[in-house]
């Protein structure tokens, strides 16, 4: 995949006035901790739409549910609340329950001009990788959401 730029050419419609948070997600998934994005999709689960849709509360919220799954140190390096949460949270919202996925492939599509299989290649991919993380994680820290029989 290419770089994540936020110079590509202006995008009419809602996926421009998504661009920062889709460019953040993007970032996570290249050079953050896919780790969290699992963590972070897991936990807006589980949270109510009205709580997770409050400017303040959503991502403050999600950040301290990420950060009782994963560890302060993991949970909040290189991310800044309002950076990350913030759009883990806009995300949620827009694109529902398969949102980092969906909207990874979104960005593809619409800021890296990939064709559309493509782009769903690269974001389903990207998506699996960072939940095989994420139980290796979880394994490792003594707390697998599966345990072996």
């Amino acid at each position: 995949m290419n770089t994540c730029t936020t110079e590509s050419p202006k995008v009419a419609g809602i996926h421009e006035l998504a661009r920062e948070h889709l460019t953040t997600l993007c970032d996570e998934f290249l050079d953050g901790d896919p780790v969290r994005i699992v963590s972070a999709w897991r936990m807006a689960e589980r949270m109510d739409p009205e709580d997770l849709a409050d400017s303040y509360e959503g991502p403050y919220g999600l950040r301290l549910r990420v950060i009782d799954d994963l560890g302060c140190e993991q949970a909040e390096a290189g991310c800044h609340e309002r950076d990350c949460y913030e759009a883990f949270a806009a995300l949620r919202l827009a694109y529902g329950k398969d949102w980092p996925r969906e909207a990874l492939r979104d960005y593809c599509t619409v800021f890296e001009g990939f064709e559309a299989s493509r782009a769903d290649a690269i974001a389903s991919i990207r998506w699996d990788n960072a939940r095989s993380s994420y139980d290796i994680h979880k394994f490792c820290d003594g707390k697998p959401e599966k345990k072996a029989a």
